[in-house]
């Protein structure tokens, strides 16, 4: 019996150590599987597989009640049609708005080390005022520029990518970086206006049309955005041809008009006082500098004429009605004159016929005077009642005789009279 038991205890030895070392493989082997499987996974994580991106969407309206916002600003980017706000401390901290991505580079965020950085991806989106981005954690870059960083992606309603946001050091600040890209929005894209810096002149007057006599002197205007410190060269030009602005196809004649100097290289004022001393149909050419590279001509031809010819006329220019006249106060009168004008002939100004002053018609178009208590009319002086009255300015051949002159004297007669177009009103 005892030589059976050894028999049998031998056997069940040998089957005992035989599980024990299949059992310590398939333990080192699962072991392996395992370890290899750990490695694997951390590397997908790496990567950021599709699975895991829908765990790290950041809502525009994440932590709205939780972020202090109240002291942050908000960066608009009109240009490329988004705006996103952010805290004092990712402010100028660097010389630079962190938010200013015009141009393509690195901005640098808060003192401990965040960057962060929007690119646009779809330039020709401009989204609708209905249009919410999705913000989603996209991928980590372990060996970009500037080191690692991770890029979210903004998407639109219809799950296209319109932006890039990448954000370096975020582990550094992670719960500012995440409450600042909730406040990501899309916004209206405004177009650039294009500012057109060509040098330009652009005659004013004389534009065409206009009938100047040859003595009195004319203002020349023009506008311009070439530097006030430029000068301009004001030409003349006689249009014998008839052919003005007109090519020869439409039946006129190649002539050359003469072209005469009215100032060479004068300052660029805007304004330029010219006394013709020619007569006949002329236009304005403006030119910069000595150069005729840069220039304008009067749209039309004005005309010129003998002042001998010019029937005289007058008007008043201010007061023209509705100003309002203290007596006692200090006023003024203005007026301009046209046509031929001859020495001796006289201005008389009057408050609806009571006179208020005689002066030479060539010696001045403005007159300053305190409104009396007392008026003339004819001889007789009265007092001036408070009330609605007319401006009549009178130009006469001669003196003025109110009434008590002599009457074999040769008395001024009325040339042209010209009125304020409306009532003024006269107080106390």
């Amino acid at each position: 019996m005892k030589n059976l038991q050894k028999g049998f205890v031998a056997p069940v030895f040998l089957v005992v150590i035989a599980i024990l070392i299949i059992g310590g493989g398939l333990y080192i082997y699962e072991d392996k599987k395992a370890n290899n499987t750990g490695s694997t996974e951390v590397k997908q994580y790496n990567q950021i597989p599709e699975t895991t991106k829908q765990d790290s969407v950041i809502a525009p309206s994440q932590n709205s009640q939780k972020t202090p916002i109240s002291n942050w600003k908000t960066y608009v980017n009109s240009d490329l049609g988004y705006s996103i706000s952010y805290p004092p401390t990712y402010h100028e901290a660097y010389g630079n708005d962190l938010f200013n991505f015009d141009e393509d580079k690195f901005e640098k965020g808060n003192s401990s080390g965040v960057k962060i950085q929007i690119q646009k991806i779809s330039e020709k989106f401009n989204a609708s005022k209905a249009d919410v981005p999705t913000i989603k954690f996209s991928e980590k870059v372990t060996n970009g520029p500037g080191g690692s960083f991770d890029i979210y992606s903004v998407t639109n309603l219809n799950g296209t990518k319109i932006f890039n946001i990448l954000v370096w050091g975020i582990e550094n600040d992670k719960q500012n970086v995440l409450n600042i890209l909730s406040t990501f929005k899309f916004a209206p894209i405004t177009p650039k206006t294009t500012i057109d810096t060509k040098p330009t002149i652009t005659v004013l007057s004389p534009n065409g049309g206009e009938k100047w006599d040859n003595v009195s002197a004319k203002t020349i205007s023009w506008k311009t955005n070439i530097a006030s410190n430029e000068s301009v060269t004001i030409y003349a030009i006689q249009n014998l041809s008839g052919c003005f602005n007109l090519k020869p196809s439409y039946g006129c004649l190649p002539v050359i008009d003469p072209e005469n100097v009215i100032a060479s290289n004068i300052a660029n004022s805007g304004k330029y006082q010219w006394i013709p001393n020619v007569t006949g149909n002329y236009y304005i050419r403006i030119c910069k500098g000595s150069e005729k590279t840069i220039c304008d001509t009067s749209d039309t031809v004005f005309t010129v004429v003998d002042s001998t010819l010019i029937k005289p006329s007058i008007n008043v220019l201010s007061p023209n009605g509705g100003e309002t006249w203290k007596i006692g106060t200090q006023q003024t009168i203005r007026w301009s004159l046209a046509g031929n004008i001859p020495s001796g002939y006289k201005i008389g100004i009057f408050l609806d016929g009571g006179f208020i002053t005689q002066l030479n018609a060539s010696s001045t178009n403005v007159y300053s005077f305190t409104v009396p208590s007392t008026i003339f009319h004819g001889d007789v002086g009265t007092t001036l009642i408070p009330g609605k009255y007319k401006i009549n300015i009178s130009l006469y051949d001669g003196d003025i005789n109110l009434g008590n002159g002599n009457p074999n004297y040769n008395w001024g007669k009325v040339v042209t009279q010209d009125s304020s177009d409306n009532e003024i009103n006269v107080t106390n």
